[in-house]
């Protein structure tokens, strides 16, 4: 989530005109979806990383991360909290898969969304965090310098 949210975040900061920003804001979550990043890909799917507690602790350092990012923002906040949820919109539906299909044993349906992800999202494993955290601190530096 921290990604997708600074990166949405960036765009709209440097970009600032919302016609823009938020389709950019959305087409990102793709753009790093390519990247190798944190997950369960490879072992069991989508539905893996909802059975590990390290999940759970790294999106609720997210949620404070998202929290105190907004509190940093100069430009519109209206506008970069539109481009984080377009941006993160896309995972959106991994939590109800998983809540009403994978936890009960059945068979979530087969999306569109679901099947793109999986196509792009090459290398989802849980050694792509050390990605994440050093990709995460670059594009943070750089919204500092935009946002500032």
């Amino acid at each position: 989530i921290s990604n997708h949210v600074v990166v949405a975040s960036l765009i709209a900061v440097t970009i600032k005109d919302p016609v823009i920003v938020l389709p950019l804001a959305f087409l990102s979550h793709y753009a790093l979806d390519v990247l190798p990043h944190y997950g369960y890909g490879g072992n069991g799917g989508y539905s893996e990383s909802f059975k590990h507690k390290e999940t759970f602790i790294m999106e609720g350092l997210d949620l404070v991360g998202i929290a105190l990012l907004l509190f940093t923002i100069h430009f519109s906040v209206w506008v970069v909290a539109a481009a984080i949820i377009l941006a993160l919109l896309p995972d959106f539906e991994w939590p109800f898969r998983y809540i009403f299909y994978e936890r009960k044993g059945l068979r979530p349906p087969n999306t569109i969304t679901a099947r793109f992800h999986q196509k792009i999202q090459w290398c989802e494993r849980r050694w792509g965090a050390f990605v994440e955290v050093v990709f995460f601190v670059i594009i943070y530096f750089i919204f500092l310098h935009y946002n500032g």
